[in-house]
C-alpha cells in the first residue's frame, strides 16, 4: 500500500500529492484516455475514404460532361452524403435509351450513343 492510502500508487519518493488534489487536473485526463496516445487507424481509414469518394467522384462527372471541378471537391466533405447528393442530382438530368439502354441527357433529341431519335418516351431506330 502506498503512503496515500489504499488504492493509492506509490511514487517511491514519499513526494505529496500534486496541487489541487488527487484525481484532478489534465494529467488525470490524460492518462485515464490510454497516456494522450491517438489511434492512427480510424483516422486513415476516414482519410482514405473520402479521398477515394473524392477521386470517384470527380473522375464520373469528367467522364459524364458534370463540373468535374466543382464535383470532386465536394467529394471530400463527409461520406457518404456528398455521393449521394451528387449521384441524386447527376442521375435525375439524364435518362435511358429505350434502344441500347444507355444514360441519354434529358431534353436530347438523339441518343449520343447509338443514334436512336428520342422523342417523348417512343423512339425510332437508327
Amino acid at each position: 500500500m502506498g503512503p496515500g492510502g489504499p488504492g493509492r500508487a506509490s511514487s517511491g519518493l514519499g513526494a505529496p500529492p500534486a496541487a489541487g488534489g488527487a484525481g484532478r487536473g489534465p494529467e488525470r485526463l490524460r492518462t485515464s484516455r490510454g497516456g494522450g496516445r491517438v489511434n492512427p487507424w480510424p483516422w486513415a481509414l476516414v482519410i482514405a475514404l473520402l479521398v477515394g469518394q473524392a477521386t470517384w467522384i470527380f473522375q464520373d462527372a469528367r467522364r459524364r460532361g458534370e463540373a468535374a471541378w466543382l464535383w470532386g471537391p465536394l467529394g471530400l466533405l463527409n461520406v457518404p452524403s456528398s455521393l449521394i447528393v451528387y449521384l441524386l442530382v447527376t442521375r435525375r438530368r439524364q435518362r435511358p435509351c429505350p434502344v441500347c439502354g444507355r444514360r441519354a441527357p434529358r431534353g436530347a433529341r438523339y441518343c449520343p450513343h447509338c443514334g436512336t431519335a428520342l422523342r417523348g418516351e417512343e423512339a425510332t431506330g437508327p
